[in-house]
């Protein structure tokens, strides 16, 4: 029964986005990664990802929904691409214990520099709270798929 609850709601979800003009996604650098205000996602993606790919359309989608009044107090999603640069020094494996993900490659979870974070594969969704004072940066998940269900439950 859940599963089938969560079919119908990616199903009106995909709906009510084919509707939606599409913009790009604000990309961030490393240094600005946790420096946004309030609550928001990071999509991590990089080039020549057929994932990314199908992920970002729905990304964009889903930051074009928030221009509802009903979604306005729901988290908007950057982008960090860790195709090049000093960005592209964070792709790369965790193989300690307690790493995140379906396998352990992130390590994500209460990082408080940008480059101490390990993304072991893309596309990828990160949580992070910013109160100003703190923030918290957790996992959250990984795949087209998952990254597209992740994002429906954030607009429940």
């Amino acid at each position: 029964m859940r599963k089938i609850f969560g079919s119908v709601l990616l199903l009106l979800f995909s709906f009510l986005l084919m509707g939606c003009n599409s913009y790009s996604v604000k990309n961030l650098k490393g240094s600005e990664l946790f420096d946004q205000e309030g609550k928001y996602l990071i999509f991590v993606h990089k080039e020549n990802c057929v994932g990314c790919d199908e992920a970002m359309e729905v990304v964009i989608q889903y930051n074009n929904v928030l221009k509802e009044d009903r979604f306005k107090d729901k988290r908007k999603v950057y982008g960090f691409d860790v195709s090049k640069g000093e960005e592209s020094l964070v792709y790369r494996s965790y193989s300690g214990v307690d790493g995140q993900g379906t396998n352990g490659a992130f390590y994500v979870n209460n990082v408080t520099k940008w480059n101490d974070l390990y993304i072991g594969s893309t596309p990828a969704l990160l949580s992070v709270d910013n109160t100003g004072e703190t923030f918290i940066v957790r996992y959250v998940s990984q795949g087209a798929e998952a990254i597209i269900e992740s994002l429906t439950s954030f607009l429940e």
